[in-house]
């Protein structure tokens, strides 16, 4: 009996060490300083980072010559002479099964595709040959590979813009993110998935929504009109994302003033905050703007009267028509309230004379906070006298 399994595992073992040997025959490969794209793909994962650095370069200097190989190993899947040689049974003799490993190489076909994505989105254009490939590993199931072929299509441009695109409409919500995600690191390439990512607000995952919006503003004013027609017309989250999405872009108040001003009067006051927020932050400060952020120091939510605060400091000495309703913010009840007036009263500086008195009461606080905003606020609107020389 002992002596059948031993013959057979003897026969398994020739016919491994066959199919190693047939396997690791030499190919044609493409060589940069010496070394393989495989070798140099592998040496994006070294701890040194001048290591990595060194990679980077070789492989953008083979760029389109390197593809080829990064395709197959896109696609790379162990053999069965691999995988069995490194599940050889214990009962074959143990220099024999170390001898089929050191011949085999340790399976790898996760580790292969995922350096190859890398190596990809550092060609960039260059290597849109592999974009089939790329999408078959977008989809596939290991989560690392489909985020190194995300960024890497991204990279790639065009075609691989609209993958990822399509990609955000799949029922994964880990797909979608790593779509949108990798859209936001393309930026301005990405331009013609706005509209994808624009309806992407309204996803049912906040993690998608958020990197949709955050792709958004790094696509830059390309994206600007389907942001303030998502503001126009959603409501509730997508349409605070589509307004949070707006301050890194920068828009002029002539074409976001409106529709951040019809924002304000959303039901919602987590909405009317997030506008008041955008306008300030854009430093939105024409007359009618003004207007409607010190009316918003009255809202009956508290968080959108301090954001409305807040908002008037951002303008600056143009926010001087709000001292008054500033002044009678100091003595809300609301500590947060208090705080932000005072700061905001500061950033007015000299015309917010009138506050002073109000100011300097607020050294009796029993807020820290609002002590210490009073503090610096009066030497701001009111600085110290200067001696004259004698």
């Amino acid at each position: 009996m002992r002596r059948g399994l031993f013959i057979g595992a003897a026969v398994l073992a020739v016919g491994l060490l066959a199919g190693v040997l047939i396997s690791s025959r030499s190919s044609e490969r493409l060589l940069y300083q010496g070394k393989t794209v495989s070798t140099w793909a592998a040496q994006l994962y070294s701890p040194d980072a001048g290591a990595r650095a060194e990679a980077s370069a070789a492989l953008k200097a083979m760029g389109p010559g390197a593809v080829p190989e990064l395709i197959q190993m896109l696609q790379a899947k162990d053999s069965i002479f691999r995988k069995l040689a490194w599940s050889v049974p214990r009962i074959v003799p143990r220099q024999l099964r170390l001898f089929l490993r050191g011949s085999a190489n340790i399976p790898n076909a996760t580790f292969v595709p995922e350096s190859a994505a890398r190596a990809l989105a550092l060609i960039g254009p260059d290597a849109k040959a592999a974009v089939p490939a790329l999408r078959r590993a977008l989809h596939s199931g290991q989560w690392e590979l489909r985020w190194d072929a995300a960024v890497a299509l991204g990279r790639i441009g065009g075609e691989g813009i609209r993958e990822l695109a399509n990609a955000l409409e799949d029922k994964d919500p880990n797909l979608r993110l790593a779509a949108a995600s990798a859209l936001g690191a393309a930026g301005p390439a990405a331009k013609e998935a706005v509209v994808m990512l624009t309806a992407r607000l309204e996803d049912g995952q906040e993690p998608v929504r958020t990197a949709s919006a955050a792709a958004l503003s790094e696509i830059g004013i390309a994206a600007v009109p389907a942001l303030l027609r998502a503001v126009e017309l959603k409501r509730g989250l997508a349409r605070q994302a589509a307004a949070k999405a707006l301050i890194p872009l920068t828009p002029s108040r002539r074409v976001a003033g409106s529709p951040l001003l019809q924002m304000m009067q959303d039901a919602e006051p987590a909405s009317r905050r997030q506008a008041i927020e955008t306008l300030g932050a854009i430093h939105a400060a024409d007359e009618r703007i003004i207007g409607a952020i010190i009316s918003a120091l009255g809202d009956t939510d508290p968080g959108v009267r301090v954001a409305a605060a807040k908002a008037l400091g951002q303008l600056s000495w143009k926010a001087q028509p709000a001292v008054p309703a500033l002044t009678l913010a100091l003595r809300d009840e609301s500590a947060a309230l208090r705080e932000a007036s005072a700061r905001s009263l500061g950033q007015i500086g000299s015309a917010a004379q009138p506050a002073m008195a109000e100011l300097i009461l607020l050294a009796q606080d029993k807020n820290d906070a609002v002590r210490a905003a009073a503090a610096e606020a009066v030497p701001k609107i009111r600085p110290p006298m200067v001696p004259d020389k004698q």
